[in-house]
């Protein structure tokens, strides 16, 4: 399972569930205050549920200009807050409440998957995080 964004200029990054919900915390981390995603394409369908403005299903749904460059400042003071020697977020790292569904559907699965299935855990490193915010300051893009 990712999210795989995209925006209007064709860009595009790929995370995996457990990495997604790791980049949203830490930008919660440093000040990022959600301000919810914009209703998916399908969203005026007869039988479409209420939107909740979440940011961790794949359903085309849009994160604002104002909101992904909110990400990109947040993200960038974690960076500069990281130690100079250090590469990778801390193993300690604590998923925010709102993001933690994605964690918890992610090992929910491994059980059902059985002993020894394993998915791929999250990883954050420095790099990734520069492509990101470089990926946000270019305006809006679509979670899919």
């Amino acid at each position: 399972m990712s999210a795989y964004l995209i925006n209007r200029h064709g860009d595009s990054l790929q995370f995996n569930h457990f990495t997604w919900a790791m980049v949203l915390s830490l930008a919660k981390d440093y000040g990022w205050k959600p301000d919810g995603t914009v209703d998916p394409w399908w969203k005026d369908e007869p039988d479409a549920p209420d939107w909740d403005g979440n940011y961790v299903t794949n359903d085309h749904q849009q994160v604002t200009s104002d909101d992904a460059l909110n990400v990109a400042n947040a993200l960038r003071r974690a960076i500069e807050d990281m130690d100079g020697t250090s590469e990778k977020v801390s193993e300690g790292f604590a998923i925010a409440a709102d993001f933690n569904c994605v964690v918890q559907g992610m090992e929910e699965l491994e059980s059902l998957l059985g002993p020894g299935a394993s998915l791929a855990k999250g990883h954050i490193d420095k790099q990734l995080l520069k492509e990101f915010i470089q990926f946000c300051r270019k305006g809006s893009f679509c979670i899919s």
